[in-house]
């Protein structure tokens, strides 16, 4: 049976109608995608959605500017991107905040039947050298110099990440606050244009994730490392401190975490802070990759994000969490300190961490979402109603 692709929320690039606040509240199908496929992984940008089916093929579609679609395709109608990946099978794919990365299946430049590489290609917009190679924006997918074993990517804002299948990790692009893993202190903004290997201590990177100010991996021996903008707690060191390099989470000793998702969404929350309306700031989600799927989260509370109160909170940074929680362990506002038991009973195994909500996919194909609801973010009636008309947790 094919599987769909379902969408939700606010913005001109969903691919779905939307009602006249610009919003589709309720999970709803892209009817425009090809009936017959399934489809193996979503991601999100910027006012623009990318999918990947089956055959390795990847499709795209919202609004196409400074190229981010990879094709010429009218504005939220989904196309296949075929220059550049033609002949190639990928396997993963990573949305930025405007631009994409995708990680290609092709034949080796050796003799003829030799063995397949895996490189990254990168399209869209190339400011602070997101892309890897020395141009402005590429409306065409570019290959990123020097990579030939990747097994999976990351995206965040203007900067890019991947793991090899030898376990390295490559970071290029932005690195405010130290995001990208380079400089003496974590104010320092040098960006690279080019891949740059990194160290971590003698681990093995296998996942990495980078949000809009900093940045985390897992390894193979289930650690997990932050490091980048810290002032939210959000790095689970106990601090609130900015690091500049790649830093092992302790407090998870003992974890296996396999899966880790920092915030995105949050453009300058810190540099430009008059971008920013609230009390936003970032928030980062663990999971364990043992046989209980448990999710730890630490960083900023702000409406409930972490799952740490039974009520939503307005009034961080009192309830922030600057070493990662057990979600459904006792939370912050009972004083009879029970535990909360959310998500009982389920396994998770993948999270997303966005500007002012999170979602929570379990084994049991279950999607839980808690947060801020405005915009259609959670995809429930429950908070279909809110001030001024309009839609607020």
């Amino acid at each position: 049976m094919a599987s769909r692709v379902f969408v939700w929320g606010s913005g001109s690039g969903l691919g779905v109608p939307v009602d006249k606040e610009g919003v589709c509240p309720f999970p709803t199908r892209v009817e425009r995608l090809p009936p017959n496929l399934s489809f193996t992984q979503v991601a999100c940008g910027d006012a623009f959605v990318m999918a990947l089916d089956e055959r390795g093929c990847v499709w795209t579609w919202g609004v196409n500017r400074g190229g981010r679609l990879g094709h010429d395709g009218a504005d939220g109608v989904p196309s296949t991107v075929k220059e550049g990946l033609d002949g190639c099978k990928c396997t993963c794919i990573a949305a930025g905040q405007s631009h994409m990365l995708a990680v290609m299946e092709r034949r080796g430049k050796g003799d003829a039947g030799g063995d397949r590489e895996s490189v990254v290609m990168a399209w869209g917009n190339g400011f602070h050298g997101a892309l890897g190679v020395p141009t402005a924006d590429a409306a065409r997918p570019v290959e990123v110099p020097h990579i030939h074993d990747a097994v999976a990517v990351a995206a965040g804002y203007a900067n890019s990440a991947c793991v090899t299948r030898s376990g390295e990790l490559y970071i290029w692009g932005d690195n405010t606050f130290c995001k990208s893993g380079g400089g003496r202190d974590a104010l320092v903004v040098v960006s690279s244009r080019h891949p740059q290997k990194w160290i971590l201590g003698g681990k093995l990177a296998s996942y990495c994730s980078l949000g809009s100010l900093y940045s985390a991996v897992t390894t193979q021996d289930g650690s997990v490392l932050t490091w980048g903008y810290g002032g939210a707690g959000n790095l689970g060191h106990g601090d609130r401190k900015n690091v500049a390099k790649p830093k092992v989470v302790q407090e998870l000793d003992g974890v296996r975490i396999t899966h880790v998702s920092c915030t995105v969404g949050q453009i300058n929350t810190v540099t430009d802070p008059d971008q920013v309306v609230g009390k936003e700031n970032p928030h980062t989600m663990f999971v364990a990759g043992d046989t209980t799927g448990a999710l730890y989260t630490c960083g900023t509370c702000h409406k409930g994000m972490l799952g740490n109160h039974t009520t939503k909170i307005l009034s961080p940074p009192a309830g922030d969490e600057l070493v990662p929680y057990l979600v459904g362990s006792a939370p912050r506002d009972d004083p009879k300190q029970q535990p909360t038991e959310y998500l009982k009973d389920e396994v998770c195994v993948q999270v997303a961490s966005s500007s002012i909500h999170s979602a929570v996919m379990t084994q049991s194909g279950r999607v839980y979402t808690f947060g801020c609801a405005s915009g259609g973010r959670m995809g429930i009636e429950q908070y279909m109603s809110g001030l001024h008309g309009g839609r607020s947790a």
